[in-house]
């Protein structure tokens, strides 16, 4: 019972002494917006680039709409080079995105409001776009 105290009182002075400081909240945020945003545009750029390669529907979660199954495709060669081009925007815009807040965060560090609306704004955006061509290609060609 004795380190319980110990450990409460140790913890309750830690979260006084830091209460007024969200700097550390802050950075660890946008280190995850950072690893989120360059993962996310490069898994996308390579599932792209092979699905280019390969010319085949490929098992991926980011190419198919919804609960589309990649075997139930009415056209494959339509689909492929419907969503292809897109898959490319999304993943380049996002690793662009990623790149440019990496920058931000480690080189120039501006504390801009302008920049972090942005760094939600611009990647919502562009998710929001390739959901929509996601919907479309559903229609066409399932």
């Amino acid at each position: 019972m004795n380190f319980l105290r110990i450990f409460l009182t140790e913890t309750t002075q830690a979260a006084e002494e830091t209460a007024g400081s969200m700097d550390g909240m802050v950075d660890m945020l946008d280190t995850l917006m950072f690893v989120m945003l360059v993962g996310f545009g490069l898994y996308a750029l390579y599932s792209a680039f092979r699905l280019h390669k390969e010319q085949m529907l490929l098992p991926n979660k980011i190419l198919y709409p919804g609960d589309c199954k990649p075997e139930d495709c009415v056209d494959e060669g339509e689909f492929i080079d419907f969503i292809l081009p897109r898959a490319v925007i999304l993943g380049a815009c996002l690793l662009v995105m990623g790149i440019v807040l990496g920058l931000n965060m480690f080189l120039f560090k501006l504390e801009a409001l302008w920049i972090d609306i942005a760094m939600m704004v611009v990647p919502i955006a562009v998710f929001a776009w390739y959901i929509l061509a996601q919907r479309k290609a559903a229609k066409r060609y399932w």
